[in-house]
């Protein structure tokens, strides 16, 4: 027969019992939490991850654009300049060919006329065909050519040029140094036209990932919305640019205040 060994387990006491339950009931709202919480990490982080890729492929899709329009502008540019330029050259070198000694007096007067007609519209051309480049790399840096560009502006006016660089090395894509150059232009250009200023102030300044640009004349100033109702001053076409590389332009001005040009962008 075989021997059967019987083990006495002791209860366990009471006391010890409902030490383990509280244990389990506290254990059982901690590990929800703890739950919660990862969840929401996680969520946060796809949030995250989601974002930063809307962003990357919102600057994707602005790059395509630009790049389209540029060659656009690239390729209406070259035969602005190669075909129409050409042509319009030759048709005053070849006017240039006629004496005027040998025709009478009215004919020379409207042979002065023609040949005034086709130098400016052979100025005009070359305007509209550099307006269309969009892009091109500069021979310097922006820094040191608004420096060169203000030095010369007071040199050839009565304008005097001021310049505040931001005193540190530029990291600045080529493409968003060429659009500041042509905004800067625009704005010169509107200053000398129109506003009779005697001083004109340039200042840059890196900050936070960003470039500050403000441009600043004493002229008599304008109206910003009836400038803007008019179509004019080339106040659209700076905005344009500056948008195309995702920054913002801003405009404050007062009649006999002169005006500023705020100009933000960032880089990436």
């Amino acid at each position: 027969m075989d021997a059967f060994i019987l083990l006495e387990v002791s209860p366990m006491p009471q006391g010890n019992i409902v030490v383990l339950v509280t244990l389990m009931l506290l254990l059982v709202p901690l590990m929800f939490i703890v739950c919660v919480l990862y969840g929401q990490s996680q969520y946060l982080a796809k949030e995250r991850e989601l974002e930063r890729q809307r962003k990357r492929f919102e600057q994707e899709k602005l790059q395509i654009a630009m790049e389209a329009t540029q060659q656009f502008g690239n390729r209406v540019s070259k035969k602005l300049h190669d075909h129409i330029g050409h042509r319009l050259t030759l048709a005053e070198r070849t006017l240039g060919t006629i004496l005027p000694n040998t025709l009478p007096e009215k004919a020379r007067r409207r042979l002065g006329q023609a040949m005034d007609y086709l130098s400016d519209s052979l100025d005009d051309l070359k305007r509209i065909s550099n307006t269309m480049v969009q892009y091109q790399e500069l021979p310097a840096s922006l820094d040191e050519i608004l420096r060169q560009e203000l030095a010369a502006l007071e040199s050839a006016t009565s304008v005097r040029g001021i310049y505040e660089g931001a005193g540190e090395a530029w990291a600045v894509p080529a493409q968003i140094d060429f659009a500041l150059y042509r905004v800067y232009q625009v704005l010169v250009s509107n200053t000398l036209q129109h506003a009779s200023a005697s001083e004109v102030r340039v200042c840059t300044q890196l900050e936070k990932e960003q470039l500050h640009l403000v441009y600043a004349d004493n002229g008599i100033g304008f109206d910003y919305e009836e400038a803007k109702g008019k179509g004019g001053l080339g106040l659209a076409h700076a905005r344009q640019m500056v948008g195309q590389q995702g920054g913002h332009i801003s405009f404050e001005s007062r009649a006999g205040k002169g005006m500023v040009a705020s100009i933000v962008i960032p880089l990436p």
